[in-house]
């Protein structure tokens, strides 16, 4: 009886959400709030031969009396991806590569649901002082309100 209730309690109690290895050939994150209230934002992650991801991050202007404009950046290259799933789909992304100190940049590219079930990206980038300049340690909220493309 005390096992078959111990059972019973284990089986009710959420899965615990350990980040794995990401091996989804591609990821499109997109929102459109054109023309009310803002921009068309992309933000793509594409699998290469070595199982890396290049992301790059496309903006589109509403224009509200302004010429439209159209940017893409590339955010990050070589990034090995690791997500978090929950029982109804992806939880969270993190995307990141540290080629500190000796080369470079740590970029931490990260996306995770919110309440409404949505992904909001934040990039994050840092790197040590050098001679040819100051270290920086900078964290931008990229966009709100995503959907994961399939």
């Amino acid at each position: 009886m005390k096992t078959l209730l111990l059972a019973s309690l284990l089986a009710t109690l959420p899965e615990a959400k350990t980040p794995v290895a990401s091996e989804a050939c591609n990821y499109t994150f997109v929102v459109d709030a054109r023309p009310v209230d803002g921009n068309y934002q992309k933000i793509r992650l594409v699998r290469d031969s070595d199982g890396n991801y290049k992301a790059t991050h496309r903006v589109i202007t509403a224009g509200f009396g302004f010429p439209v404009s159209k940017t893409k950046e590339t955010l990050g290259e070589g990034l090995a991806c690791q997500e978090t799933l929950a029982t109804d789909g992806l939880e969270t992304l993190v995307c990141s590569q540290d080629l500190r100190p000796a080369d470079g940049l740590l970029i931490e590219l990260t996306f995770k649901r919110n309440e409404e079930g949505k992904f909001d990206a934040v990039i994050h980038r840092e790197s040590y002082s050098t001679l040819q300049g100051p270290g920086i340690d900078e964290t931008i909220e990229l966009a709100y309100g995503l959907e994961l493309k399939k």
